[in-house]
C-alpha cells in the first residue's frame, strides 16, 4: 500500500505531457494496469481512466498500489 499523497505525487509525475511514458500500475492481487496515454483521473489516493481498447472504466486505490513501473524499470513511490 502507498501512501494516498505519494500516490497522487507520483502519478502527477508520470503523466505529465511533456515527458509522458507508458506506465504499469501493479497491483496487490498481481494484476497490472497500463496507461498508455496521460489521461488519466486521480485525487485523494483514487484513480481511473477509461480504457482506450475497449471503454470500460477502470479504477485502483492507493491501498491496492504495490508498485508503478515504466517498462523496463520501477518508479518509486
Amino acid at each position: 500500500m502507498i501512501d494516498p499523497v505519494r500516490f497522487d505525487e507520483t502519478l502527477r509525475q508520470l503523466v505529465k505531457t511533456d515527458t509522458f511514458a507508458p506506465f504499469c500500475v501493479e497491483l496487490d492481487d498481481g494484476q497490472k494496469i497500463w496507461i498508455r496515454q496521460p489521461m488519466l483521473a486521480f485525487g485523494g489516493g483514487l484513480a481511473s481512466l477509461i480504457d482506450p481498447e475497449d471503454g470500460a472504466l477502470v479504477g485502483f486505490s492507493h491501498r491496492e498500489v504495490v508498485g508503478f513501473h515504466k517498462a523496463g524499470q520501477e518508479v518509486r513511490a
